[in-house]
């Protein structure tokens, strides 16, 4: 309600939290639906936990795209892997819904 309130419609409010959720507003304000990916700090504790080599690593922006060790790596996989599902999402969103504001929200909003 607050991106409407602020922005209008239409708009795509993405809720960066446990979940990722999108939840779309047409132009005529109706809520159309929304779509739920896990979280970045999911993703990130299912390697951890899933892949028994693999450490716990802090969510960060990697220094390079190729990490050249394994920290670095998983950094530049969770980071960029998250922002590519992200950023894909929006861009199909986009065609269906052009002229729609986009609105983060959410703990990892930043």
């Amino acid at each position: 309600m607050a991106g409407l309130e602020r922005y209008g419609a239409p708009l795509i409010a993405v809720d960066f939290g446990t979940a990722t959720t999108f939840d779309i507003v047409n132009a005529r304000r109706e809520y159309m639906g929304g779509i739920i990916v896990p979280g970045l700090k999911i993703g990130a504790e299912a390697l951890f936990q899933r892949a028994s080599r693999l450490p716990r690593v802090e969510i960060a922006p990697p220094e390079r795209l190729v990490g050249r060790s394994t920290v670095q790596a998983m950094q530049s996989g969770l980071f960029y892997g998250y922002v590519g599902q992200v950023d894909g999402i929006l861009a199909r969103l986009l065609v269906d819904y052009p002229d729609s504001h986009v609105v983060a929200t959410g703990g990892l909003a930043g």
